[in-house]
């Protein structure tokens, strides 16, 4: 694969020497097709810029998350967040928060898939958020009890946690923002999954 790159001066000074392909006429085009870079009736071929874009978005993230915004990352590092809240949710922004189908995908012997909770078949990102009922049932307590004048619902809450979009505080009694109650919020939810797994597992 690589020998096409390889100087001629360099392809018979190595242990197993080969003819070097001074043509450099390599097709990357099967190589590029199969991580859909291009398409096959492309007649444009593919600049820096075209694989730029295409790296930025990443069709593994859920369709509630999207990079943030410049704005939003300052918004981010300026909540008041003990460090291990803000690793958390960092790691959620980049869809790397471990859960089950993550860590299954990596070691399938070591993790089983489902959610060790409800037992779901699959614990993708947002069951192991908020759609696991035991999980959904503390987003909603909290919820009523920060933001009891605004309906629940589960998009609201994928929408702080991915875009940093906050209902408002109408109560002037409450003393913390309410990205310091999300962030606060996924901390806790995501350390009693995690107690909770490591008991089961020992």
């Amino acid at each position: 694969v690589i020998r096409p790159f390889i100087p001629l001066q360099y392809a018979t000074n190595i242990t197993d020497p080969f003819e070097a392909n001074v043509s450099h006429g390599v097709d990357a085009d099967p190589f590029l097709e199969s991580l859909s870079l291009v398409q096959k009736d492309s007649t444009r071929p593919l600049n820096s810029k075209g694989f730029r874009v295409f790296c930025a978005c990443d069709p593994q993230l859920p369709s509630g998350s999207s990079r943030l915004r410049p704005r939003c990352w300052t918004r981010f590092w300026d909540i008041s967040l003990p460090h291990s809240g803000r690793n958390v949710w960092f790691h959620l922004l980049y869809d790397k928060l471990p859960r089950c189908s993550l860590l299954h995908r990596l070691i399938p012997s070591a993790w089983p898939e489902l959610c060790p909770l409800c037992h779901h078949p699959s614990e993708s990102m947002d069951h192991f958020l908020f759609l696991c009922p035991e999980k959904l049932t503390a987003w909603t307590s909290i919820w009523h009890t920060y933001f009891g004048e605004h309906t629940f619902n589960v998009d609201h809450v994928r929408s702080a946690l991915h875009q940093l979009q906050f209902p408002r505080i109408d109560s002037l009694l409450l003393t913390l923002d309410p990205e310091v109650i999300f962030g606060l919020a996924l901390l806790g939810i995501w350390r009693s999954r995690w107690l909770f797994s490591m008991a089961f597992l020992l």
